[in-house]
């Protein structure tokens, strides 16, 4: 008998409504989270962003330790134009016991380019005191935290690409997430050409890059400047 193919497989295959469909036969049958955390992902590629954000606050009522719940959350609220509730949602994550691979960069990569959104300089400088503080020097550093060194002005653009992995989907997780924060610090410097630029060049990268979150938020900020 064939294996049905796993949400995580559908969604690889741009069967988005199938994923959604499978997800919530998969959670009734085994009660498994890790499914509805996958339809996010899904729901995301659909820009169903109010679902995104029921489906997330049922997550978090369910399990409110991991960061990552928080993060997605976050992003869809800022999709649909509630950008205070983002920012809130945002710095609720970083509290929470379970932080991601980056440690907590990820969410302050967010407040950041938060900051620079709404304009607030006070908040910027906040931002950038807090992403200091979660990283040590230049040496023997681990992705993402070279980003967080380009952001306070230690490291060039060239310098940080050096930092990106040649292991296949890997690489193109971090390209998406590096050109994201780059296309941030355009905007800070008022280039909305090279904002947007770095935006298109966040969503290039096709299935590859499904997994990294800033890829959503890249995708509606290019749509809300079309």
């Amino acid at each position: 008998m064939e294996q049905e193919a796993s949400v995580w497989d559908l969604i690889e295959l741009d069967l988005f409504e199938k994923a959604c469909l499978r997800a919530d036969k998969e959670f009734l049958e085994k009660n498994s989270l890790t499914s509805l955390r996958n339809k996010v992902y899904a729901l995301f590629n659909l820009e169903k962003y109010e679902d995104a954000v029921k489906l997330e606050s049922d997550i978090i009522s369910i399990d409110n330790e991991s960061a990552s719940d928080f993060v997605f959350m976050g992003i869809a609220l800022w999709n649909l134009s509630r950008e205070n509730e983002a920012i809130k949602t945002w710095e609720e994550a970083e509290k929470v016991p379970y932080q991601d691979a980056s440690g907590g960069l990820d969410v302050l990569f967010l407040l950041y380019f938060a900051s620079i959104q709404s304009g607030n300089k006070k908040f910027q400088i906040e931002i950038l005191k807090r992403i200091k503080k979660k990283v040590k020097n230049k040496s023997n550093i681990n992705w993402p935290e070279p980003i967080a060194h380009y952001l306070l002005d230690e490291m060039n653009e060239d310098e940080l690409l050096n930092y990106i992995s040649n292991v296949p989907i890997l690489r193109e997780r971090q390209l998406c997430q590096m050109d994201f924060v780059i296309g941030v610090k355009y905007l800070e410097k008022k280039d909305k050409y090279g904002y947007l630029k770095k935006l298109k060049d966040c969503i290039s990268y096709g299935s590859n890059s499904y997994l990294q979150k800033f890829l959503y938020l890249a995708k509606s900020e290019l749509k809300k400047n079309e």
